[in-house]
């Protein structure tokens, strides 16, 4: 096999490795200067090489040099680029830029030359009497995901959505959720705990409060099927008046 440039993890930096010197130095913030004119390079990830070795070992092919799948022709200047987004963006929520198998291999390479101490991160945590709430991952078209927390005997929501939807999946405590129709002001409640592993979802035009009526926090895993953007949240304020 004719082999273009291999790239991933245990390759070697400032060896024969362009993506492992790149990815070496920029996760210790070692200056990288590349011609803007840069030469075109051929990558390939060592995985899906490994994978066509296979191949060919179990399907062999008349064929002195067969053909080499899955390259990706880039130059060196928008190879930097790519690298030095993925390190920009990983100590964020977002994380659109995995927007292809070449971007998440090399996202997979860079990860795997990080120092050790930089295995760990901290992300931006919003905290009142309510309890917590922390964005995890914000993808451009899948939305983003979250979680909260809700202290004892306090409540979260008050509001509605007319578009958005979120999914909750409670992770530990009991709560007791009110949905109320804002159109002809049904309402619909439920408990559910930990132990029921029960999904339920936020619907348009009907506004929701989730309530911990324990003395144990409430921690909830949340997935909204858009990312939140402070200028048009699609979150109205709407009290619910029930009962505990």
């Amino acid at each position: 096999m004719r082999l273009p440039n291999i790239f991933g993890k245990w390759s070697k930096p400032n060896y024969n490795s362009a993506v492992a010197t790149f990815c070496f130095n920029l996760s210790r913030n070692i200056e990288i200067k590349v011609n803007r004119n840069s030469s075109k390079i051929s990558l390939l990830y060592i995985d899906d090489l490994i994978l066509q070795i296979y191949q060919l070992i179990k399907f062999p092919v008349n064929k002195t040099f067969p053909d080499i799948k899955s390259t990706k022709v880039t130059t060196l200047q928008n190879l930097v680029r790519n690298i030095n987004l993925i390190k920009d963006k990983r100590e964020t929520s977002e994380i659109s830029h995995l927007k292809n198998n070449f971007i998440k291999n090399l996202y997979s390479t860079y990860i795997s030359f990080l120092p050790a101490k930089a295995f760990q991160y901290n992300l931006i945590k919003k905290e009142d009497k309510r309890g917590e709430f922390l964005e995890f991952a914000k993808f451009k078209q899948l939305g983003q995901i979250s979680y909260f927390t809700i202290n004892p005997k306090e409540e979260r929501g008050n509001h509605y959505h007319n578009s958005k939807v979120e999914k909750f999946l409670l992770l530990t405590g009991k709560v007791k959720c009110y949905f109320k129709n804002i159109n002809n002001n049904i309402i619909y409640s439920f408990e559910t705990s930990e132990k029921d592993n029960r999904i339920f979802e936020s619907i348009p035009g009907w506004a929701h409060v989730i309530k911990n009526n324990t003395n144990k926090k409430a921690i909830i895993l949340v997935w909204s099927n858009e990312v939140f953007k402070k200028e048009k949240p699609d979150t109205y304020k709407y009290k619910i008046n029930v009962k505990n």
